[in-house]
This record gives structure tokens, sequence and C-alpha cells, in this order.
């Protein structure tokens, strides 16, 4: 948590969510934030399922706009997604275990151009 908390305030973001890649179901298990802990979503949608899958960082401008929008993860966290940068975790040998999200711009982030 102490992680999530630190990239959020470097980000500047309004909310940022960790997901443990679950290879053997093909979901992604929410790990924070600390409300949404638990919960699952499946690994073939949207912005963290295509980090998920290609293991490079991907950034969406405009949530509204892309066919990368997903709406499985606004539900689960509570949050409504304007815009978002996600990047993968990798193991050693390559493989991604992690997906970190970091979703809209704070109000602080959008008056000194955070995401």
């Amino acid at each position: 948590r102490r992680l999530v908390g630190r990239v959020q305030l470097s980000l500047r973001a309004e909310m940022v969510v960790w997901l443990t890649v679950e290879h053997a179901n093909d979901t992604l298990y929410v790990n924070c934030p600390q409300h949404a802990a638990g919960s699952r979503i499946a690994s073939h949608f949207g912005l963290a399922g295509m980090v998920a899958r290609l293991g490079e960082p991907k950034l969406m401008r405009d949530a509204t706009k892309s066919s990368l929008f997903h709406s499985a993860l606004d539900g689960t966290v509570g949050i409504h997604k304007h815009t978002s940068v996600c990047a993968p975790i990798l193991a050693p040998d390559g493989t991604v275990v992690a997906v970190v999200q970091a979703i809209n711009k704070s109000s602080v982030a959008s008056s000194h151009g955070g995401l």
C-alpha cells in the first residue's frame, strides 16, 4: 500500500490500482485500492488487460473515445476513468505478474501538467 501511495503522489493521480495477473484463469486480481481488494476482472478487456497481455506500458488520454475503455474496472474500484496510464510489473523472466494503473489527474495535477 505504501508503494501504491507513493506512485499516486508521484503521478498526481486521483487513484492508483494494483492488479495481480492470474494467468491460470485469465483474470486480474485487485489488490489496491483497499475498498476493492479481492475483486477480479477478466484480463482480456480494457487497458489493464492489454498491458497484462502485451507487457508494455500504455496511455489512454480520453477514455470516452478509446476502444480500450472497459467499465468493469471503473465499477469495481468506484471511479469514472477519463485518463489513465498503465504499466506492467515483470518477473525476472519477463512474465507479467502485475499491472499498476494510475487513473485521472488529481486537481493538483491538472494545474501542473500531471497524467
